[in-house]
């Protein structure tokens, strides 16, 4: 029958104070000798310990301020033509960060970023995947040209995602020269 047994909280605060008696009665000793060679540089007994994977991956730690940066430079084996897409690719994953997008839509500009600059590296970069991200981009960056035009018509500045609509217009064109070569 479930449900028909109750704890007992003072059998148990019982229980766990007769365990550490025994534990206080034959304490844990572990000998370490820094010297020994089955010491290693890399293990760390009593610290954090942090783990970092990935290209561009920054830390900081008790820092008041913190200030990150991200560099992305364009691939040096570009496939003759794609120059100018790559290029754009290169900036828009520099500005991407703030431009006030969702977090899970610049994980997906990064992502299409990525697939265009992998594929204008190879030797014959294979158009259809290229056209897909870079249409998947464009649809991704949408909402911040129409940001720039609703700010233009408002009266507002210049607009901060200017690079945005640069973009646009470049990514527009190296679709078109990918369709038509």
């Amino acid at each position: 029958m479930a449900g028909s047994y109750k704890i007992n909280p003072s059998a148990i605060k019982k229980m766990t104070q007769d365990i550490q008696r025994e534990f206080d009665k034959n304490p844990i000793q572990l000998p370490v000798n820094a010297d020994s060679p089955a010491f290693r540089s890399g293990d760390v007994y009593n610290g954090p310990v942090i783990n970092v994977q990935g290209d561009n991956t920054q830390l900081a730690w008790d820092n008041r301020d913190v200030q990150q940066s991200n560099t992305v430079n364009p691939p040096s084996d570009i496939a003759a033509g794609f120059e100018p897409l790559s290029e754009a690719v290169v900036r828009i994953l520099k500005e991407v960060h703030a431009s006030g997008l969702d977090p899970e839509d610049i994980a997906a500009v990064e992502e299409a970023g990525k697939e265009i600059l992998d594929e204008v590296t190879k030797q014959e970069p294979e158009q259809g995947r290229i056209k897909r991200a870079v249409t998947y981009m464009k649809g991704l960056l949408a909402p911040l040209v129409i940001r720039i035009a609703e700010s233009a018509a408002e009266g507002a500045g210049e607009g901060a995602h200017d690079w945005a609509a640069t973009a646009l217009d470049v990514l527009s064109q190296d679709v078109g020269y990918i369709v038509n070569r």
